[in-house]
């Protein structure tokens, strides 16, 4: 990234970046002012206790709040419509920050929160997308049934006063003919292959990288997938996860899970 771009960034945003240098865990923070570098403590330490929490993200509330408390700084955990722009370093991968709390309330809870791959070089933008809905069920494959992805299409579909597209219907074309709708619901397999995530729809896979590429995506992404905000092993940033494939193709917000649904 830019230096110059990223500072001036820095000065008009909230942003977190926990980062791992010579075993010790930092936090650089900046709050719309310089940044600032803290020693957090020792990696072994801090990942052990992130390892745990990543398996019980919603019900271990007392380890949400130590977390929170040793990683956050009190100044983010305040009721605001301002984006806190989050980084992870690979090896606190998968750290589910939205869940980690104050005062038993989760951050996600109390404000907006973007997980970016590196420094941002510009703040978040406002888009604005049409009121218009789209809810795809994907088809069952060989290896795997969907029996419930059709009535949770038709659910959502009854919320969002729309019709759902299921089975045969669930294209990928229906899939980008969303890209300027206020709201995408998918529920459908995705897997992870040695080019990142991809979701499963009725005439082919759709890659997250092929998401990006079209450079439009709706304001708001649900995917009832499996793995929808995970990425190969390799991929510590998540570069090639579903969810940073609609964020890098311009949505907004997108709610996916890190690990499978049974």
């Amino acid at each position: 990234p830019d230096r110059e771009a990223v500072l001036g960034t820095m000065r008009g945003i909230d942003l977190l970046a926990l980062i791992v240098a010579n075993d010790d865990v930092w936090s650089l923070t900046a709050n719309h002012g310089p940044p600032r570098l803290s020693r957090l403590g020792r990696l072994a330490e801090i990942k052990d206790r992130v390892d745990r929490f990543r398996g019980h993200p919603a019900t271990d509330i007392k380890l949400a709040a130590e977390l929170g408390a040793l990683l956050v700084p009190d100044k983010f955990f305040r009721e605001t419509r301002e984006v806190l722009h989050v980084l992870v370093d690979g090896q606190l991968a998968g750290l589910p920050v939205a869940a980690l709390r104050r005062d038993g309330i989760p951050l996600i809870a109390m404000r907006p929160i973007v997980r970016v791959l590196r420094l941002p070089e510009t703040r978040c933008a406002h888009v604005t997308r049409s009121g218009a809905a789209t809810v795809l069920a994907g088809p069952d494959t060989p290896d795997a049934k969907l029996p419930n992805a059709p009535a949770e299409a038709d659910q959502i579909a009854g919320l969002l006063h729309t019709a759902s597209k299921t089975g045969a219907a669930a294209t990928r074309d229906a899939l980008f003919a969303a890209a300027s709708d206020g709201v995408l619901h998918v529920a459908a397999h995705g897997r992870i292959g040695m080019y990142g995530a991809a979701l499963v729809l009725a005439d082919g896979e759709v890659s997250a990288l092929e998401i990006s590429a079209r450079q439009r995506a709706p304001s708001l992404v649900v995917l009832s997938a499996c793995n929808g905000a995970s990425s190969n092993e390799s991929d510590f940033e998540l570069a090639g996860s579903l969810v940073s494939g609609f964020l890098g193709a311009g949505s907004q917000h997108v709610v996916a899970t890190l690990l499978s649904v049974s």
